[in-house]
């Protein structure tokens, strides 16, 4: 059996791994839409490093199902309003970004034709990282 030093780092190279291509995926979609190389890795790790971290207490969270309530409503509803708290901050997250580091006109770009499906990405994705989580924990 592995130790729990050697198991914690197993756990983050595989959890980088997996996020990885994510990162990689953004990176060229903003190359596509003109960004200089170095500029879309930059504002790919911006946009993908807060979803990894809030996906890392994600994770935690989803692994102790135990701590949960017995009434499958109340552990839904509470998955409902997670997934509503970790897509907000993903969106904000990415709004600062924008608004730190890129033309106003970019910004308003964001809020005027992408924050909805922004919204609705942070959404799916702490779907995927908790089902991921808690299925991994029960098997």
């Amino acid at each position: 059996m592995a130790s729990p030093d050697r198991s914690r780092l197993r756990f983050w190279l595989l959890y980088a791994a997996g996020w990885s291509p994510f990162a990689a995926i953004y990176a060229l979609l903003l190359m596509v839409q003109g960004a200089p190389p170095l500029g879309a890795v930059l504002g790919s790790l911006g946009t993908v490093a807060p979803a990894a971290l809030l996906g890392a207490i994600v994770w935690r969270f989803a692994q102790r199902p135990a701590t949960l309530s017995s009434s499958r409503v109340r552990f839904l509803l509470m998955h409902a309003g997670l997934a509503m708290i970790f897509a907000a901050l993903w969106t904000l997250t990415i709004i600062a970004s924008i608004y730190y580091g890129a033309p106003r006109a970019v910004l308003e770009q964001f809020l005027r034709n992408a924050i909805g499906w922004q919204f609705l990405s942070g959404l799916t994705l702490y779907a995927v990282i908790a089902g991921i989580a808690t299925a991994t924990a029960n098997a």
